[in-house]
């Protein structure tokens, strides 16, 4: 009995991904390929397919791609790859139910409502799978598998399927789920105000079946999926607990009271940002006690808000501001990252050079899930990030804006260390109140740019400011070390060095189209009027010229602008030692 090469995938993947409003829907959403793909690979492997991409089904190292390759009986293959694409819906189908039947118990459903839900459940997915008969070369059954794969994608056969009336508020392309009776505007009202409190649904949104199975199914509900604001709210919050606890507990009983006032149950709002704090971390934030914000939240009319235990509770923030000498309070700005390996398809087709056996893709799939269990250890010395997504060599996370060059670095770094090839990243920098799904095309928007630098192994950031006009800087990993970024941030901090330092260098360095002797004085200079330098720190003023100077010349010598680059850079620093304050 021969065998043959199975490529099997799906889509939609990225516009799936990112029709999110919310963090739970994002990390539903990954959480949901995941399982759909583990579905699929699992089906493959029982029916006898021994699987080359992913090597491995152990979930506690890797989340599950959406590519799967595999070695199965020529003979069987039409037979193996339907079961797959079975298992495939029949998981998603699972979880589907699970979310209706959570929402038949908040509002109606009728024929109208069901024949919605049907159509769009059913709709989704498109399956494309080939194979390629292993004659005693896998290389080029490999190849010619891949190819036919790539030819079915671009036919794309899907029904037309038509979405009449008001749209949902995640992809803005499906009909919202509603009755015959109620509309959709009514009907989301309703199954709101039916789970108050819970957090699941803001006032004016609307979803359709695709939406209600990221935010009601088990995968949707769970309470480990920490909002926006709450991420944006960590290194605040673990300050706080240490420093300011007893303050922190005094604002948690001042939120009960305000919530028991407005006779909402305060153990339905419970969306644990910590220990000490058992609420969202948005609630860290003053913005979120204002009455109108106040009144969507907690599903209220603004009447219903007494004023003394809302004045209280936002008496009680600003001392915990004080105690926490904090005095501005939490940034409200968080980072969107994604990194992802160099020239995949490229180094993938390469390890065939020279064999015909699947060995070398097993053991490169291998490295690959090794990488992820490193990501997954990387969050031990990065606590405040939440990775959303981390398979072969993609990674999806969210963090505060600090730590995210930080942990993007080190990701790298171990993905070189473990295959032997570069990984570049893409970072935007956004505010709490900026749309998800946007702030996520942004970094893989950022991603694309970092992936331009000439031999890659680079790193793009976005910086989004609620004021004022975007900054966007790349450089390589290894021109960062000549910066280190995190002592600048830390002299930016102390006031050692003047927040009008960028700036100044701009207007000083705008005619230099490339770095030399003469942009070197002029740094010179520019660094010694914008820094606080006392007697005896002629030496770290010197060093730190120095410094720049090299991290701007290595950007000229990749082809980047590396004066340009280097006030953008600054730029950064600045804000991140300000925490997003101008």
């Amino acid at each position: 009995m021969s065998d043959g090469v199975l490529r099997f995938t799906f889509s939609p993947v990225q516009s799936f991904i990112a029709e999110a409003r919310r963090t739970s829907d994002l990390f539903a959403g990954s959480r949901i390929l995941a399982e759909l793909a583990s579905a699929a690979a699992q089906s493959i492997r029982a029916s006898g397919g021994e699987l080359v991409f992913p090597a491995s089904l152990d979930g506690n190292r890797h989340d599950m791609p959406n590519v799967i390759v595999a070695v199965v009986p020529w003979e069987q293959v039409e037979r193996i790859a339907e079961e797959a694409e079975s298992a495939l819906h029949g998981r998603w189908d699972d979880l589907a139910e699970e979310a209706k039947r959570t929402l038949s118990r908040l509002g109606p459903v009728d024929r109208h409502w069901d024949e919605t839900w049907r159509r769009q459940v059913e709709h989704l997915w498109e399956v494309y799978w080939a194979a390629a008969r292993l004659d005693g070369s896998y290389r080029e059954a490999f190849r010619r598998a891949a190819a036919a794969v790539a030819s079915a994608k671009r036919l794309r056969p899907f029904a037309q399927v038509e979405e009449p009336g008001i749209k949902d508020s995640l992809s803005g392309s499906r009909s919202a789920l509603c009755t015959e009776r109620l509309g959709a505007n009514k009907y989301w009202q309703q199954v709101r105000h039916a789970q108050r409190g819970m957090g699941v649904l803001g006032k004016h949104e609307r979803l359709d079946a695709v939406g209600a199975v990221k935010r009601f199914s088990g995968l949707g509900q769970e309470e480990s999926f920490p909002s926006l604001p709450t991420i944006a709210a960590r290194p605040f919050l673990q300050h706080a607990e240490t420093q300011a606890s007893q303050a922190l507990e005094a604002y948690a009983r001042a939120l009960a009271e305000l919530f028991q006032a407005c006779q909402v149950d305060p153990r339905r709002m419970r969306r644990r940002a910590s220990e000490r704090f058992p609420y969202d971390g948005g609630f860290l934030f003053p913005n979120r006690l204002e009455r109108l914000a106040l009144a969507e939240e907690l599903d209220v009319t603004e009447d219903r808000i007494p004023e003394p235990e809302r004045a209280a509770a936002l008496r009680a923030l600003q001392s915990l501001y004080r105690q926490a000498r904090w005095p501005s309070g939490p940034s409200p700005y968080v980072a969107v990252l994604v990194l992802d390996g160099d020239s995949m398809g490229a180094r993938i087709d390469a390890l065939l050079e020279g064999t015909d056996s699947p060995g070398a893709h097993r053991e490169f799939s291998e490295k690959l899930a090794t990488f992820a269990g490193q990501v997954r250890e990387l969050e031990k010395d990065f606590p405040l990030v939440e990775v959303v997504y981390n398979g072969g060599d993609d990674v999806l996370a969210l963090a505060p804006a600090q730590d995210a060059l930080g942990f993007a670095r080190r990701a790298a770094q171990a993905f070189h260390e473990e295959t032997g090839g570069s990984a570049s990243a893409g970072i935007v920098v956004a505010h709490w109140l900026q749309p998800l799904g946007d702030a996520l095309k942004a970094a893989r928007r950022a991603e694309g740019m970092a992936k331009q630098v000439t031999g890659k192994g680079a790193v793009c950031i976005e910086l989004q400011r609620r004021s004022g006009e975007a900054t966007t800087v790349r450089a390589k990993w290894t021109h960062l070390e000549h910066l280190d970024i995190a002592s600048l941030v830390e002299l930016f901090r102390g006031n050692r060095l003047s927040g009008r330092l960028p700036y100044a260098l701009r207007e000083s360095a705008r005619a230099f189209t490339a770095t030399g002797p003469a942009f070197e004085a002029v740094v010179k200079r520019v660094v010694a009027r914008q820094g606080n330098w006392p007697d005896g720190s002629a030496p770290e003023r010197e060093a730190l010229v120095a410094r720049l100077t090299s991290f701007a010349s290595a950007l000229d010598g990749a082809g980047l602008a590396g004066a340009e680059e280097l006030v953008g850079w600054l730029v950064v620093a600045r804000f991140l030692a300000a925490g997003g304050e101008e």
